[in-house]
Formats: C-alpha cells, sequence, structure tokens
C-alpha cells in the first residue's frame, strides 16, 4: 500500500513541478561462490536508481533486477527472476522544533540499525531487504533520532477446515510487523546508541492462533579515540513468544583494538542467549530480529547468533596502495550445550543431545583480500575454512568445510 502511495504521489507531482534537482545511479553486485570445490552459485543484482528533488521534497525510486544459477542441491535458474521496485519512497519535511530538523519519509525502503547488526540490504537474501515502511527521524548537530514502523507481511484471512470441507476456524492477521525507536548522539570520539525494538508476530496459514510478542530495549556505545578504538552492546528481551509460552533472552557483545592508518587488530567476544529447557515454559532463544550479512560470526555462514558463544581475533593490514587483507579465527560455542543449533538466518539445523555437555561448535578462519582498483569498484576474494567440534559435527560432519567466494560491486 505505502509503495502504491509512492508511486501515485510521483506521477502527480511530476506533472506539476519542475525538480531542481535529479540524480541517476546504477548498482551492480556479482558473487561466485564455492563449496568444498563440489557446488557453486552464482548470483548477481543490479539496481537502478533514481532521486528527484523539488522544494524540499526527495522521490527516491529504485529498480531491481536480481538472478541466481548454479549447481547448489536446490538448484535455482533464470526464470527465479526477481525483477521488481525494490525501493520507491517520498521524503518530506514536517518542521523543526528546538535546533532538531524532522523528516518524514513514507513507502518502501531500507532501514538499517547500529551499523546493520539488525536490518540490511545483505545477500542472504538475493533481493536484499526492503520493506513497506513509515519512518519519522530528527536531526541536529551532535545527533539524532528515528522511529520506524515495518511492515513485515501482510498477512491476510486464514480458514481451517474438517474432514468433510466445513470451515472451522476463521482468523484475519494483520501480519507482522517491527518497531524501532532509536537514536544516536556524539560526544567527540564517542557514540551512545540507545534502541528498543518490538516485534509482533500475527495469525499465519498454518498457525490461525499465533500472537507473538518481543520487546528489546537495547545499548550500543562506540570509541575511535585513536590509535584505540572498542565497542560495547548490551540487548535485553521479554515478552511472549506464543500465548502459552514466555520470551526472555540476552545478548552481550564487545570488541576492543588497535588501530593506526591502515593496519588494524581486535579482539571479539559475543554471547547470544540459548533455551537449554524447552518444556520450562519460558522460550530463551535470542530474537535477531534480521541479521546482518557477512562481516558478524565468521564469513561462511555456518552458524547463527541464538544460542551462540563467538570468541574471535580479526586483523587487517594493507597489502598495496589498492589491496587490503583480513584475516579472522573464530571460536563458536554453544551458550546451552543442550539447545538448538541454528544457521546463520535464524533457521533450525537440529537439536543437541539431552546428555550434551561440549560447548564446542567449531573454528573458523577466514581469509579475505579487498582490492578497490577503481572508485566506485570494490572486489572480494574470500575464503574460509570451518572445522565442525561437538553437536555441530552430529549435523554437519567432521570433515572441514571450505567455503570460497569472489564478490564484486559497481556503484555509479
Amino acid at each position: 500500500m505505502l509503495s502504491i502511495f509512492t508511486a501515485f504521489f510521483l506521477s502527480t507531482s511530476l506533472g506539476h513541478a519542475n525538480p531542481s534537482e535529479v540524480d541517476v545511479g546504477v548498482y551492480g553486485s556479482w558473487q561466485t561462490k564455492m563449496w568444498n570445490g563440489e557446488t557453486w552459485l552464482q548470483q548477481q543484482r543490479l539496481h537502478l536508481r533514481t532521486s528527484v528533488e523539488w522544494d524540499d521534497v526527495e522521490v527516491y525510486i529504485d529498480l531491481m533486477d536480481a538472478r541466481v544459477w548454479g549447481s547448489e542441491i536446490s538448484h535455482k535458474t533464470n526464470k527465479d527472476t526477481l525483477a521488481n521496485l525494490y525501493a520507491g519512497y517520498v521524503k518530506f519535511p514536517i518542521g523543526t522544533i528546538g535546533q532538531v530538523e524532522h523528516t518524514l519519509k513514507v513507502g518502501r525502503q531500507e532501514v538499517i540499525l547500529n551499523d546493520q547488526r539488525y536490518f540490511a540490504p545483505g545477500p542472504w537474501a538475493l533481493g536484499g531487504r526492503s520493506f513497506d515502511a513509515v519512518v519519522l527521524e530528527g536531526v541536529w548537530n551532535t545527533g539524532q533520532w528515528r522511529a520506524a514502523l515495518m511492515q513485515i507481511d501482510n498477512g491476510g484471512t486464514f480458514t481451517t477446515t474438517d474432514d468433510n470441507g466445513e470451515v472451522t476456524a476463521t482468523e484475519t492477521s494483520n501480519g507482522d510487523q517491527i518497531l524501532i525507536i532509536n537514536a544516536e548522539q556524539h560526544y567527540e570520539n564517542l557514540k551512545i546508541k540507545p534502541y528498543f525494538i518490538h516485534q509482533r508476530n500475527n495469525a499465519t496459514e498454518s498457525n490461525l492462533d499465533l500472537q507473538r510478542r518481543i520487546y528489546s530495549p537495547g545499548l550500543l556505545i562506540t570509541s575511535k579515540a585513536k590509535p584505540i578504538f572498542y565497542t560495547l552492546e548490551g540487548t535485553y528481551q521479554w515478552g511472549m513468544n506464543s500465548q502459552i509460552e514466555e520470551h526472555l533472552a540476552w545478548m552481550g557483545s564487545g570488541e576492543v583494538g588497535y588501530q593506526q592508518d591502515r593496519f588494524k587488530a581486535s579482539l571479539y567476544a559475543e554471547h547470544n542467549s540459548g533455551d537449554g529447557d524447552p518444556n520450562d515454559g519460558v522460550n530463551n532463544n535470542l530474537e535477531n530480529f534480521i541479521g546482518r550479512y557477512h562481516g558478524l560470526r565468521g564469513w561462511s555462514d555456518q552458524v547463527g547468533g541464538i544460542n551462540l558463544r563467538d570468541y574471535a581475533l580479526r586483523v587487517q593490514l594493507p597489502v598495496k596502495d589498492k589491496i587490503t587483507g583480513k584475516i579472522e579465527a573464530h571460536q563458536f560455542q554453544m551458550d546451552q550445550p543442550t539447545g538448538n543449533l541454528y544457521t546463520f538466518n535464524s533457521g533450525l539445523v537440529g537439536t543437541a543431545d539431552a546428555n550434551n555437555t561440549n560447548r564446542n561448535l567449531g573454528k573458523e578462519l577466514d581469509l579475505l583480500l579487498v582490492h578497490k582498483p577503481f572508485a566506485g569498484i570494490a572486489m572480494k576474494w574470500g575464503h574460509s575454512i570451518f572445522m565442525p567440534e561437538g553437536a555441530k559435527q552430529t549435523f554437519a560432519g567432521a570433515d572441514p568445510i571450505h567455503f570460497s567466494y569472489l564478490w564484486m560491486t559497481v556503484q555509479k
């Protein structure tokens, strides 16, 4: 509905005003991936972006074409083309209160929170992630605040029938929504970013009784007083996982490091709660919302952000003028050794044995070369080796898993 409103606004406004600024750009992403030298995957995304401004009003349109093909088990071909309106919104000023300038953005758009930890246009979903949303923003000299209401899916009217085809239940669902309220305040080299996320999951065709409510306040603190930098983040969650089960979870992470010019080294730790007893009426699995793509918890995407501990060493160093090397070493563990195992996109892998006492999931070594030969062009050559341990061996086997990729982006 919001995207329809945007398209209508654009068509009517362009006929009655002369734009003061028009910008056209293109963004392309091409990725070739290979697993253990046996299966490969090629995916591409091509975006054509147009921005039109007049009288302090901006209209933004992003048309996307995305395709996947390869030799992976769940084979996809060019018939899976995703050609659609990726983003289309209207942004206009609504006034200044004190020294805070406010704008309202309505339509389909990306919403990114705190360096893309929760929401991102990442390649886990081929077409990226955009939402039908209403976003109110306020900006001042040393910070900003935002409130965003996003529609994740539209719901509908669902029914169930008995063996005779008679309707036994009908439920009208409003779909799923996420509300974000966050702020950012700068103090010289220190940034403080409080946030609050509320997720509402309503009835689906397979579950007419679904009513899930998650409340998640958090705080992110970053400091870049060179040459030392650090990051601290904590999130606490409560609510109802279902009508009969409570939700109670938490997350904590921290990083401390040294940076001098293009050299950078740091130690990283992350702890995400898991549920060790699924029959106690409380769900302790952290709600990841929509996770970040490569960059957190390793690059081969073997583990997710639920029921997980991640201890990592990260090093970045210059190779040549336009080439940077990155190395990461991870030790992955479970928070609850008898809990569930998850993939990077929160998919359930399986449940550890009830007698399991080994928390280790595996070690991972990530190698990456980033080459930026020209402005707007970046190429990444990456290789990851994941060595399963503990409960992970039950589902992935004991042999190391190799993952290689070449990722090129062009932005003009």
